[in-house]
């Protein structure tokens, strides 16, 4: 009897793709993903979206929780990482945060005036 050898095949990831995009790369990423045509992905989006409207929430939505293919990272996981962290936010932004409203957005004390 022979030994079967397998040999693990690589794991595919839902990406949105940077070529082959007309928009945000969703459709071209799930094609790519289910081994499709991207018009076929595409027409069906269209589809969704104008019987019942349910194709474009979808589609922002996988716009926001896929990532693209060069990144491992979606857009919602970036928003929440920079809302977590204020010492990545531009300095415009941090600017206008007071700690426990004791600072004026310049980082002056207001209890002291």
């Amino acid at each position: 009897m022979q030994p079967t050898t397998h040999t693990a095949e690589p794991t595919r990831s839902l990406r949105r793709a940077t070529e082959g995009r007309m928009i945000a790369g969703v459709c071209a990423g799930l094609a790519d993903y289910f081994d499709v045509d991207v018009v076929l992905v595409r027409i069906v989006v269209a589809v969704l979206a104008l019987i019942g409207g349910i194709g474009l929430p979808l589609y922002l939505a996988a716009w926001l929780l896929v990532p693209e293919e060069e990144t491992d990272t979606s857009i919602a996981e970036h928003l929440i990482r920079d809302v977590r962290s204020p010492h990545d936010w531009p300095a415009h932004v941090r600017a206008f945060q007071g700690s426990d409203g004791d600072q004026d957005g310049g980082g002056h004390d207001v209890r002291a005036s």
